[in-house]
């Protein structure tokens, strides 16, 4: 249907793989920023740890990062990447079992709170 663009695509595939490739690095570079952050805000600046929704903005990208490297590994044929998404599946489900927890309690608390103050 599209044969007209092939070679295009063809002579184009090196620097389409190469810019993945840097944007990969990219988001690589943002998950031990994301960590850096956690601690600074909740060990050294002593907010509380209580839940936010905002936490949800941390295990999804956790998730996204995990499959969009299997499938670089696959896409590139570079099977060496394969142990970075098993390790980080673990830590994806580790992100969202904490903000599913979290959440979780959020809302039984929330319900104690409001049962307490409700007129008898």
């Amino acid at each position: 249907m599209h044969a007209e663009y092939a070679p295009l695509v063809t002579e184009i595939t090196p620097f389409l793989k190469g810019f993945t490739l840097f944007f990969w690095i990219t988001g690589t570079w943002w998950i031990p920023l994301l960590f850096i952050l956690a601690i600074w805000r909740h060990f050294i600046h002593h907010y509380p740890l209580s839940y936010d929704p905002q936490f949800w903005g941390m295990a999804f990208p956790l998730a996204m990062y995990t499959t969009g490297t299997l499938q670089l590994s696959h896409a590139l044929g570079v099977d060496y990447l394969t142990i970075i998404p098993k390790v980080m599946a673990v830590v994806a489900f580790g992100g969202w079992l904490i903000g599913f927890i979290g959440l979780i309690l959020h809302i039984i608390t929330t319900i104690k709170e409001y049962i307490q103050r409700a007129p008898s």
